[in-house]
């Protein structure tokens, strides 16, 4: 059962990431603890795509309602994508 539900998940996100990838310029997977979700994750993409992202996550969201839920949040800074660096002394 564990891997017929974890083949399910990485065919969810392959739909899902795989349909968006082309409009991003960095994608980043967040720690996520949840086993209900599929996947958490951090999105870079360009104003001027931005609303071709949205549209597409709401296609894909409509599509899929019956079995699964997408959430969309943002946008926020990208502080996901900021490398971080130790404090010289």
């Amino acid at each position: 059962m564990a891997a017929a539900l974890e083949r399910q998940r990485a065919h969810d996100s392959d739909l899902v990431l795989g349909a968006v990838a082309p409009f991003l310029v960095d994608m980043r997977d967040r720690v996520n603890g949840d086993m209900d979700q599929v996947f958490d994750v951090a999105l870079l993409v360009p104003e001027e795509r931005r609303s071709q992202v949205e549209s597409l996550l709401e296609e894909i969201a409509e599509s899929e309602q019956d079995r699964m839920r997408l959430q969309l949040t943002g946008p926020f800074p990208p502080y996901d994508f900021v490398e971080a660096s130790p404090w010289v002394s």
